[in-house]
Parts: structure tokens; sequence; C-alpha cells
């Protein structure tokens, strides 16, 4: 039994640094791509604004380049 309590410890601790080591950074980074693109958008929208022609063809690119990823 004590030796399973062990082995149930390192496990713990492997998802533990597994959560650490891998899904941390994972949600930091998709929380900072999700601002980067709606900085995009915003700015997007901005130039839309002053220029309409040139936009669609930004937006499109933009799209192009999120279906890429």
């Amino acid at each position: 039994a004590r030796w399973l309590d062990q082995v149930h410890s390192v496990s713990m601790l492997k998802s533990l640094i597994f959560f650490r080591v891998h899904l941390v950074p994972k949600m930091i980074s998709v929380f900072f791509y999700v601002n980067i693109t709606d900085l995009l958008f915003y700015v997007i929208f901005l130039s839309s604004l002053k220029n309409h022609k040139s936009v669609k063809n930004k937006q499109s690119v933009v799209r192009k380049q999120i279906h890429v990823l």
C-alpha cells in the first residue's frame, strides 16, 4: 500500500510538472495571441475609417494568415 501511495504521488507530481511546463505556457501564448489578433483587427478597423478599399485586402490577408495558423 505504501509503495502504491508513492507511485501515486510521483504520478501526481509528474502531471503537475506537465501542467506547469506545457499547459501554462500554452495558455499564456493563447492569451497573447488573442490580444495580438484583437489589436490587429482594431488597427485594421481604424485604418478602414481612413481608406475603405485597402482594408478589405488587409482583412483578407489577416484571415488567410489566421487560416494558415
